[in-house]
C-alpha cells in the first residue's frame, strides 16, 4: 500500500534539488581550491612537482562532476555564477591562509563584492530548474 504526503512531494523534490545543488557547488569549490593549492606546490616543491601536478589534475576534472550536479539541480546561469565567483573567492582565501599571501584592502573589498553578488543572485527570486529541451525544440516540463 502506497502512502502519500498531501502536497509534500513537490516540496520534498524542490528541497532535494536545493540540497543537491548546494552539495555540488560546495564540493566543486573545495576540489577547485585543492587543485589550485596543488598547482601552487608544483612551482614551489621541485622534488614533488609531478606528484602535485598529478594530484591537481585529478582534483580539477573530478570537480566538474559536481559542477554538473549543480547544473542539473538549478538554473545553469545561477550555478555558473556561484561556482565561478565563490571558487575564485575560496581560492584567494585559501592562498591567504596557507601561504600568507597579502591581500590589499581593495582586494578584500573585491572579495566582499563577489560574496555580496552571490547572496544577491541567490536571493533574486524563485529559481528552479529550466525545462529540459530536446534538439527538436520541444519542452519536457
Amino acid at each position: 500500500m502506497e502512502t502519500h504526503r498531501c502536497g509534500m512531494d513537490g516540496v520534498g523534490a524542490a528541497r532535494r534539488r536545493r540540497v543537491r545543488a548546494a552539495l555540488g557547488l560546495a564540493v566543486y569549490v573545495l576540489l577547485g581550491v585543492a587543485a589550485s593549492l596543488c598547482f601552487k606546490e608544483c612551482g614551489t616543491d621541485a622534488e614533488r612537482t609531478w606528484f602535485y601536478f598529478a594530484l591537481g589534475n585529478t582534483f580539477g576534472p573530478l570537480s566538474l562532476i559536481f559542477l554538473m550536479l549543480a547544473y542539473s539541480s538549478m538554473n545553469a546561469n545561477l550555478a555558473s555564477a556561484l561556482a565561478m565567483g565563490l571558487g575564485a573567492v575560496a581560492t584567494q582565501i585559501a592562498f591567504w591562509l596557507v601561504y600568507a599571501v597579502m591581500l590589499s584592502p581593495l582586494q578584500w573589498a573585491g572579495i566582499g563584492m563577489v560574496v555580496a553578488g552571490a547572496v544577491i543572485a541567490v536571493s533574486g527570486g524563485r529559481a528552479g530548474v529550466a525545462p529540459q529541451t530536446h534538439v527538436t525544440g520541444e519542452t519536457n516540463a
